[in-house]
């Protein structure tokens, strides 16, 4: 047994729980990190676009607010949003004096991109790849802090409140072996759950959300499930991401006769919000019966292509698609996860010592639909109340560790796969972008015999690893085709066609 002098401890090290770390070593306060992968391998670092912030002599917060509000269909927590969405330039500011290479135009300033809902160019980004860049620079501060502990290849299976200031975690790593930490104060920074479904743009399973369901967290807004309008067509169920910009800067959809159709869905064209684009690209794949449409940026400048959207240009090419003189075939894929971990202004949730934080937690910034580029700003930002709030009272230095060697293994390793790899296609099939009653009612039948069939293996003695991951899946699948099932009103993400 090892104890250490460590008061926060933080699931998740996306751009989110590591903004987390920093701002808490800036206040003196030491946190343990706590990722299944290396700390740089997370979904923060496929985030293309940018972060959406306010620094533009003829931008204004309000305008800020105001495009916010009209892509959620006015869900946004108002107060919530005005208080992240000023903070915008703090935390660019922050970033750039970590060393985030932001693209800049040749008079230094920031070059701003153009995003979809957005009435000015407020996208700060580096390159076509913002998210690999910040998580490199946090990834390097936090290697020069000693207050900041990182452990890899751990991943959270259980959840307790030992009592009401202590929680224990419990982890399995890489090698089958079992850890339990004690903590005060956690941060839960997990990501959300988009990666359950069978074409998405993210590896994120859903885990803390399931966890904190488990210990009575209060979990809303699930059916608001974000689909990005633009992968990457291929076999694979984790698709490349097409940066919106890329539209923003000109590229037009296409269908497979070459004819451009935004203009007959929305007056804002390609720029329309996420969920409107994403219907109308789907519509169009079940008329023409084929799995993709096209992305056409023939007409952007080489020379845009090649300054801004590099990474795009590499990946197309390997491919085979040369992107100057190519359309792309792009399908939606499900992108990111507007509900969640319910929390407070300081993102506090209902228990006493528990955060939650980025995209597994619902701060009412998003409301049903979430507006391009918001959600890295709303990371960043919640790092700040966090740190904030937690430094308002004296933190307790009861963090502790305890491992026991090789109690776990993966005994069922074919059989989980076989579920999740149903589940994916569940969720896409009757809890996608169009969705009906009786095929979310079709998919929470699947899913819950599923679930008995793991609690089933559950019960055997030293039941694996694997299951405990499967049924916490499975658990967060179901609260969200539950979650859509009960929304009555068609509102952003969430379209029932059976309601009118």
């Amino acid at each position: 047994m090892t104890e250490n002098n460590y008061g926060v401890v933080i699931l998740g090290s996306g751009i989110a729980g590591l903004s987390c770390a920093l701002r808490l070593a800036e206040l003196n306060i030491p946190s343990v990190v706590l990722t299944k992968r290396e700390a740089i391998n997370t979904a923060s670092s496929w985030a293309q676009g940018g972060v959406a912030a306010v620094v533009a002599r003829e931008d204004s917060f309000e305008s800020h607010l105001e495009d916010t509000c009209r892509a959620s269909s006015q869900s946004t927590n108002r107060k919530m949003a005005r208080k992240i969405i000023e903070k915008g330039p703090v935390v660019i500011d922050w970033l750039s004096h970590l060393g985030v290479p932001f693209t800049r135009e040749k008079n230094g300033k920031l070059a701003l991109g153009q995003e979809g809902g957005h009435s000015y160019r407020r996208i700060v980004h580096a390159e076509d790849a913002t998210g690999s860049h910040i998580m490199k620079a946090l990834c390097a501060a936090i290697e020069k802090d000693p207050r900041i502990k990182i452990i890899s290849n751990v991943e959270a299976v259980n959840l307790q409140l030992v009592h009401e200031n202590l929680k224990l975690v419990e982890l399995d790593d890489i090698h089958g072996n079992r850890h339990q930490i004690q903590t005060s104060n956690l941060i839960i920074a997990t990501g959300g759950f988009s990666g359950l479904y069978s074409r998405t743009t993210s590896p994120a399973r859903g885990t803390g959300i399931a966890l904190a369901e488990l210990i009575g967290c209060k979990i809303t807004n699930l059916e608001f499930v974000q689909f990005h309008p633009t992968a990457l067509f291929g076999e694979n169920t984790n698709l490349y991401l097409i940066s919106e910009a890329l539209r923003g800067e000109g590229a037009i959809l296409r269908d497979l006769k070459g004819n451009a159709f935004m203009k007959d869905f929305h007056p804002d064209r390609e720029l329309a919000p996420r969920d409107v684009v994403s219907r109308a690209i789907f519509q169009k794949m079940t008329e023409q019966k084929n799995p993709y449409v096209y992305l056409d940026a023939t007409q952007v400048s080489a020379e845009q292509l090649e300054n801004h959207f590099p990474n795009i240009l590499r990946e197309c090419l390997k491919r085979g698609i040369n992107v100057k003189q190519k359309f792309i075939p792009i399908t939606p894929a499900a992108h990111y996860t507007c509900g969640g971990i319910e929390v407070d202004e300081n993102f506090k949730t209902n228990i006493e010592g528990i955060y939650a934080v980025g995209e597994c937690s619902n701060s009412g910034l998003h409301g049903a639909n979430r507006l391009a580029s918001n959600s890295l700003l709303e990371g960043l930002v919640s790092a700040l109340y966090v740190a904030s709030d937690i430094n308002q009272s004296p933190v307790e230095s009861n963090y502790q560790m305890t491992s026991h060697p090789h109690l776990t293994q993966q005994k069922h390793k074919q059989f989980c796969y076989q579920l999740i790899k149903g589940c994916k296609q569940f969720l896409w099939d009757y809890v996608g972008i169009i969705r009906t009653d009786e095929g979310m009612q079709f998919a929470i039948n699947e899913i819950q015999n599923y679930i008995q069939r793991v609690d089933d293996k559950i019960g055997m003695k030293d039941p694996g690893n694997d299951l405990l991951r499967t049924r916490l899946r499975l658990k967060v699948s179901l609260s969200l085709a539950q979650s859509a099932l009960n929304q009555r009103v068609n509102l952003g993400t969430h379209y029932n066609s059976d309601i009118h």
